[in-house]
């Protein structure tokens, strides 16, 4: 894949956060190619495993912020 355009990134301790992204001939997002309802096919319960895994990375994170 052919990509333009500027990122700017975070880098900080071994960690990199996306701070922004930019292109002027090309477009960032598809609506198309990211709806679930144009894609068909998709049920929400397939997310069930992937959400309670995020989770358990947002919860440890959390407590940390809570100390």
């Amino acid at each position: 894949t052919n990509v333009n355009g500027s990122v700017r990134v975070k880098l900080y301790k071994g960690s990199i956060s996306m701070e922004g992204r930019w292109s002027e001939t090309e477009t960032l997002y598809d609506m198309e190619q990211s709806s679930m309802d144009v894609q068909g096919d998709f049920e929400p319960t397939d997310s069930d495993g992937f959400i309670k895994i995020q989770s358990i990375r947002l919860k440890k994170w959390g407590a940390t912020l809570q100390k």
